[in-house]
């Protein structure tokens, strides 16, 4: 491994997908020439930039301070990384049985092998994912947002998502995907009862009695059963029917969720089924972490997806804080839960999500809501949409 081959990756067009697959195989001697003079990694010429550094700049204490984890010594030895020698000995002990020719020299399916490990170790410990996560791989299984948003094919589109097709799709997985690690079932949007006209008793989110009669508690000991992850759905704020019923908060004697808003009222996230807490008022931290009791004690979900987070998603608010107040709320349960941000986090906020969340998405929906599930269009714009996260894995 050398600079170049990662420098051929920071390079090359993220809309051009199959210039992207050339660089990865062929390294940065290809590119190079097709680019026109670019520099080594340690060069500071046009199109020059260093895919290491990156690395090493992430401070410590946000890979191994407070959400220290037993993997942390790895995260910690990345932190060094400042030159790809650094590297040699991480790839080593990553894996030990590189095959060699007579010279000493790793064969070239074994040099992209490095390549793809290498790019596997960088973009696991990104800042974003390094500041939470206690597994760092990527979460993987089934959403049902898409079958929700498939237009003109009778069956399908919001009225698809019940208790009955999920459980479907989950045997279906455990059949099939789960042997392989694909063990999420991640319940998007429609599983809850519109949160400006319908609450618990507590005031937060409740299922939907015709999606699911039974709630979703017993999807959750369902796919527990089989080994699965459920991941539910969730917006930013405190939920117009609850500060409208003044509902009490849970465990909070004297707070109600009228309480716990911000006044004057002003919505929370661009859907507008919110209001914006009251961070001065204890409130506001009460009805937070009975959110957090809700989806961790009594749901017993695996994943949390916040949508409709800003700065981002469309929308000029400032979710950071109700962000940071859940995701330690969640960490005081003692389960462990995924926090996922949606959508299209903006680039230039990130740093007050970096310990917060395990991941985020950094784009909008790829569904095209036409009869099908996607159209390339949609997905080719997302290389470009990707182009500002470029800067945690290669400094341009």
């Amino acid at each position: 491994l050398h600079g170049r081959s990662c420098q051929a990756l920071c390079r090359v067009p993220l809309h051009h997908p199959r210039r992207l697959r050339r660089a990865l195989a062929a390294g940065c001697a290809r590119t190079r020439r097709r680019r026109g003079g670019m520099r080594s990694s340690s060069g500071r010429g046009k199109g020059g930039c260093r895919c290491f550094q990156p690395v090493a700049v992430v401070p410590v204490r946000v890979l191994c301070g407070r959400h220290a984890r037993p993997d942390c010594g790895r995260r910690r030895d990345l932190a060094r990384v400042r030159s790809p020698s650094d590297l040699a000995p991480l790839l080593r002990s990553t894996r030990p049985d590189v095959p060699r020719n007579r010279a000493g020299r790793s064969h070239g399916g074994a040099r992209r092998r490095d390549l793809s490990r290498l790019l596997l170790l960088l973009t696991a410990h990104t800042p974003g994912a390094a500041g939470k996560a206690v597994d760092t791989g990527a979460v993987r299984g089934w959403s049902s947002w898409s079958l929700c948003t498939v237009k003109g094919r009778p069956g399908y589109g919001p009225e698809w998502l019940t208790a009955s097709n999920v459980d479907a799709q989950s045997a279906a997985l455990a059949r099939t995907l789960q042997p392989h690690g694909f063990d999420h079932v991640d319940v998007d949007s429609l599983w809850a009862a519109d949160a400006a006209h319908h609450v618990d008793l507590h005031g937060r989110w409740t299922h939907n009695a015709t999606r699911f009669p039974e709630g979703m508690r017993r999807l959750a000991d369902t796919l527990h059963s089989r080994g699965q992850k459920l991941g539910l759905y969730l917006n930013p704020g405190l939920p117009k029917a609850a500060v409208r019923a003044a509902s009490p908060v849970l465990d909070a004697p004297g707070c109600t969720a009228a309480a716990a808003a911000a006044r004057p009222l002003r919505p929370a996230n661009r859907f507008g089924n919110a209001f914006a807490l009251n961070w001065s008022s204890p409130c506001a931290a009460a009805y937070v972490r009975s959110v957090a009791h809700q989806f961790s004690a009594e749901l017993r979900a695996d994943l949390l997806k916040l949508d409709a987070v800003s700065p981002g998603s469309e929308w000029h608010g400032d979710n950071a804080r109700f962000v940071a107040a859940l995701s330690r709320a969640l960490e005081a349960t003692g389960r462990t839960v995924w926090v996922s941000l949606s959508w299209s986090i903006d680039p230039a906020s990130a740093a007050a999500f970096v310990p917060f969340a395990n991941s985020w998405r950094t784009s909008d929906d790829v569904e095209c809501y036409c009869d099908v599930l996607a159209r390339w269009p949609a997905v080719r714009r997302r290389f470009a949409q990707a182009r500002p996260w470029l800067r945690y894995s290669c400094e341009t």
